[in-house]
């Protein structure tokens, strides 16, 4: 330990030398909040570099920094954590802010460990959105045309057309119509009427047909348009994917729930042992070692202001008061 101690103080904060002196308690307690800090410090620089390189697919050296970044800040959070010393709002805050971090750190190990499930889910999303963008800009298209009215067009000229048609078929063989067999010039009449009903049907047909043509291509372009902007490496995104995974099933909650469970409980280990671990004779005394600097200070100040003469004393006569 005796090795691993000035590590340790240069980790925490304390005075080695002086904690050299105290006792084995005081030495295992120092030691132990080292080793505490440096766990989610750890883990936050190895979590943020493959969530940088892994997930979010960025370089190694982005990657690099990314996770410098991070651990130097959980370092520093979970440093001042250990160091810091006041009231219940001091406690408070301190409480706060490690619940905080545990929680973030929670979440990002969570993206590296279940990326592949993740992923999988991710392509439900995308789906999903590529549909809804569709939908979208296939009702956005319609909204100024009616589509129902070129249809019922469409049809009702369909139905004349093969009505006239009909007509004109019975009236050349002798079924309906004059009873006449053969093609008359009634029969051509009918037959006229039948072809100028197609003519009146094929072009409703056709301004149909342009119409669902256009939206089918409105449709897949939007749709193109969405799995081209869609990012499969967001990370909110992926958060909400995350969340939507666990969610649709029963034994993936539990498992993420045990998991995300243990994460949070190392992240807070700083929390735990600084909350419960009891007061070692080392810091007894650097309290006391405060309290005699304090009083110190006190008696000396106390002694300065009474040599302090007045300015009577110092004349040796009385000072006037100025007039108004």
């Amino acid at each position: 330990m005796s090795k691993i101690l000035p590590l340790a103080c240069r980790i925490t904060g304390d005075e080695y030398e002086r904690l050299a002196q105290s006792t084995p308690e005081s030495r295992r307690k120092v030691l132990a909040m080292a080793i505490a800090l440096l766990v989610p410090t750890l883990v936050w620089t190895g979590a943020s570099f493959m969530l940088a390189y892994s997930v979010l697919k960025a370089s190694v050296w982005a990657s690099l920094l990314t996770a410098i970044v991070a651990g130097t800040i959980v370092f520093s959070i979970e440093r001042l954590i250990v160091m810091a010393r006041g009231n219940g709002w001091l406690v408070f805050f301190r409480v706060l802010v490690g619940m905080c971090t545990a929680l973030l750190g929670a979440v990002v190990v969570d993206e590296v460990v279940f990326a592949a499930d993740i992923d999988q889910q991710m392509q439900v999303e995308k789906q999903a959105w590529v549909k809804r963008s569709g939908e979208a800009a296939l009702a956005q298209f319609w909204q100024g045309r009616n589509q129902q009215q070129l249809r019922l067009q469409a049809q009702q000229a369909m139905q004349q057309w093969q009505q006239l048609e009909k007509v004109a078929r019975e009236e050349a063989d002798g079924t309906g119509g004059s009873g006449q067999r053969g093609v008359d010039q009634v029969t051509r009449l009918k037959q006229a009427q039948a072809a100028d009903a197609k003519v009146l049907f094929d072009k409703w047909q056709a301004q149909l047909e342009q119409a669902e043509l256009a939206a089918q291509q409105v449709q897949q372009q939007a749709e193109a348009d969405a799995a081209n902007r869609f990012n499969m490496s967001s990370l909110l995104l992926r958060i909400k994917a995350l969340f939507a995974l666990i969610g649709s099933d029963l034994y993936m909650m539990i498992i993420y729930g045990l998991f995300t469970a243990l994460m949070f409980l190392l992240e807070f280990l700083v929390i735990v042992f600084k909350m419960t671990w009891r007061q070692t004779a080392y810091e007894y005394q650097l309290q006391r070692l405060e309290e005699v600097h304090r009083q110190r200070t006190d008696r000396a100040l106390s002694g300065i202001a009474s040599t302090i003469p007045t300015a009577g004393a110092v004349t040796g006569t009385h000072v006037p008061a100025f007039r108004s």
